[in-house]
């Protein structure tokens, strides 16, 4: 007996980030979880000295984008479909040596 089962997912693989782009990434969508504004963001960001990947200052634009990327990338991620189909009987083949 058998059963088909297809998946359907966009992730071929998970790219792991490094631990320092993790940090700040976490820390932007818990502050954005807590309501703060993306301007509010990256004052907070910036007030404490915390730059971007490459050494510049957040602005509003960039924590807009970084978060519209989380998201993407978290809804990628997450976009899998397992389909089983009907349980039915299949002749067994055999292979010839």
């Amino acid at each position: 007996m058998g059963v088909d089962v297809q998946v359907i997912t966009r992730t071929l693989t998970v790219d792991e980030l490094p631990e320092r782009q993790k940090f700040r990434l976490n820390l932007i969508l818990d502050l954005s979880n807590q309501g703060l504004s993306n301007k509010q963001i990256s004052n907070h960001l910036n007030d404490r000295g915390i730059r971007t990947p490459r050494d510049k200052i957040y602005s509003q634009k960039l924590v807009w984008a970084t978060l519209k990327k989380a998201r993407l990338r978290e809804e990628r991620i997450n976009d899998t479909t397992i389909v089983f189909g009907i349980p039915c009987f299949y002749e067994r083949q055999r292979v010839r040596r």
